[in-house]
């Protein structure tokens, strides 16, 4: 890919967000020790579907977020990082921003996963999928509360994977949770991830710096598959 279409391609190229909140995005790293990073901002939500999260705690970034690309920009550093998943439903290597936005049940019917088993824990219809056509699949759990997605549960050898949505709010006719944790274990390692949001309105005008934005020519590219 040229640096042409690579910087095109980062233009927001939209005055309009769907949906935008301010979000709190704590993580937690524990192995020897626990190490607890947390990042705050605003979360646009594109067409696309993209989500961009400009990022103004910590530091200074600009993070967009797509099905199979996240992009993030420094613009104090003039530093691009693309990261490429090979993934195609979530698993270890997920982030919560990735998993924002992502309808998890129509991503398993696309990629051939079935539903096998039903059950009710409570107020919670738990789904077991399998994919029959992949030997030695991996099983998957999702959970609903009424229409509300709750739960996003798999494992494989030696990492396991849950993601928790909680506090989902009607806006404009649209259920939306306000909170969701991502909780990834590989042996002594666990990561833990926290997204809450605030203050969400929908059908904004994107601030016109980020309507207008675009990657510098001059800027550094590095682009990693994951």
């Amino acid at each position: 890919m040229s640096l042409f279409l690579i910087l095109a391609f980062f233009s927001v190229n939209t005055t309009e967000s769907l949906l935008r909140a301010e979000f709190t995005l704590t993580t937690t790293l524990t192995e020897r020790t626990t190490d607890t990073e947390v990042v705050k901002g605003n979360l646009y939500l594109l067409t696309g579907p993209v989500v961009l999260f400009q990022v103004s705690s910590p530091v200074n970034q600009l993070m967009w977020v797509r099905r199979d690309t996240t992009d993030i920009y420094y613009p104090e550093e003039h530093k691009l990082f693309r990261i490429v998943s090979r993934d195609t439903l979530p698993t270890s290597n997920s982030t919560v921003p990735q998993l924002f936005n992502l309808d998890f049940e129509h991503q398993l019917h696309a990629t051939g996963f079935k539903v096998t088993k039903s059950e009710n824990k409570g107020d919670t219809l738990l789904l077991h999928w399998n994919n029959p056509e992949v030997r030695a699949s991996p099983e998957i759990v999702t959970g609903s509360i009424g229409k509300d997605f709750v739960l996003y549960r798999t494992s494989g050898r030696g990492w396991s994977l849950e993601v928790k949505l909680w506090d989902y709010r009607s806006i404009d006719g649209k259920r939306y949770p306000h909170f969701m944790r991502s909780t990834v274990t590989k042996g002594r390692f666990t990561k833990t991830e926290e997204l809450r949001l605030a203050h969400i309105q929908m059908n904004q005008s994107l601030p016109r710096h980020l309507a207008e934005f675009v990657i510098p020519e001059d800027a550094e590219i590095k682009i990693t598959e994951w």
